[in-house]
């Protein structure tokens, strides 16, 4: 999955309306500043929420993407790709972990508790 940003930091795709996509640094609410790098919060119009590792303005690092129908996936970004070894629990509440690569994960495993 990749989630592209454009220069003024907003998500393609995303109009601002009603409910702009804030950006917290150290709990602080404020615009999205013209760029985003270090650790904080996206909050997205259409409920999606990143909480992580920001650098020139796309998801790079440590995060967590929750999509809006609640599927959440835990790992690593890079470039606003997800990238290396994650966690994801779908809508259902499944847990799947693996190595994620764009748009692809092979190997994914279902985690099952025992």
């Amino acid at each position: 999955m990749e989630l592209s940003t454009k220069e003024t930091g907003e998500m393609t795709g995303l109009r601002r309306c009603e409910t702009q996509v804030i950006f917290h640094i150290s709990g602080t609410p404020q615009e999205i500043p013209r760029w985003m790098n270090g650790t904080g919060r996206l909050e997205h119009p259409s409920g999606a929420v990143y909480e992580g590792e920001f650098k020139d303005n796309k998801f790079h690092g440590r995060g967590t993407y929750t999509f809006p129908n609640g599927a959440k996936y835990m790992g690593n970004f890079n470039e606003n790709k997800l990238e290396g070894e994650g966690d994801f629990v779908d809508a259902q509440g499944l847990e799947w972990r693996g190595t994620f690569h764009k748009r692809a994960a092979p190997g994914l495993k279902l985690k099952l508790a025992m």
